[in-house]
Parts: C-alpha cells; structure tokens; sequence
C-alpha cells in the first residue's frame, strides 16, 4: 500500500494453525480489487510440503513458486519458476527460526521485485514498531530480525543465480 498499489488479504487460520496448512493469499494490483478470493496465483510462498502439495496447482503457467527445501521434495515445474530456499535455517541464522516467512519475503522479492525493497522494508518497520508495542516486544530487536531474515533471503536467490552462472 505505501508503494502505492491496492491490496488485500484473506488468511484461513482456525485449527491449521496446530500443524496444518495455514494460508493466506494477498492481492495486489494497481486497480480496484474486486474480491480476495483468487482461483489463479501469479506467485506461491510454501513454507512446508503440505501448502506446497495443496496450492501449486494453482500457480498460473510462468509463475513463481518459493519454496522451503529443507526435508522437501523439489516439485516439478510444469511451466513455473520454482526456486527452493532453507527459509527457516536462514531465519535461524538472523537470530529466530519463527521468522522464516520474512526470509521467504527476501527471496520472493529478489525474483519477483514487485516493490522496491527499501518500501517493503520501511513498511515492515512501521507494521513492526505498532505490533512490537502491542505485545510488549522490543521493536528494535524485532525489526533487526525480521530485516536480516529478509536479507538472507534476498542474498539466497542472489547466491543461486552465481551459481548457475
């Protein structure tokens, strides 16, 4: 929103949230938005095999599937650009394995630079800084997180194009 496009979501939470498949799917556009539900994805962040296994098929023919490798099964392309990164291990590595959402972030918008991440960062800090005090957290701890998860991820896709070179 603070790059200027209009957005929604719809997360599906309830008893998912004790080990199954919980989802949420955002859109994005630089139109009005006219419903959140979505039969088609431009792009697919799975955190795990069974949001993987269950949302892929949705994934439209050139989109974009990031995925958590670790302990998963690479799927098949079928005509996407499927990329596999250890979210939680990176997420880990900046300091909590829960923020590994903010890694696969990082690596979505290295291949998929929808906004520019110097906006996505400022407004995870402002989102941050609301919830950090919400909860009682130290925000600035919170956000030294969250932005090296983010990185990480970036720097994973970077690293993977080196690669391949």
């Amino acid at each position: 929103m603070a790059a200027g496009f209009q957005v929604t979501w719809f997360p599906s939470y309830g008893a998912e949230m004790r080990g199954g498949t919980a989802n949420c799917t955002v859109a994005v556009s630089d139109g009005f938005i006219g419903s959140p539900v979505l039969r088609e994805f431009d792009a697919l962040v799975a955190l795990n095999a069974q949001s993987l296994e269950r949302f892929l098929p949705r994934v439209k023919h050139g989109g974009l599937v990031v995925y958590e490798s670790d302990g998963v099964t690479a799927p098949e392309p079928g005509g996407r650009r499927v990329h596999g990164i250890q979210a939680a291990r990176l997420a880990a590595e900046a300091g909590d394995r829960r923020v590994a959402n903010m890694a696969a972030l990082g690596a979505l918008l290295a291949l998929w630079p929808l906004v520019p991440m110097a906006d996505a960062l400022k407004s995870m800090a402002m989102v941050l800084a609301e919830r950090s005090a919400a909860l009682g957290m130290n925000q600035y701890k919170a956000r030294s997180i969250n932005t090296g998860a983010v990185m990480k991820g970036w720097q994973s896709i970077a690293d993977q194009k080196s690669a391949d070179l």
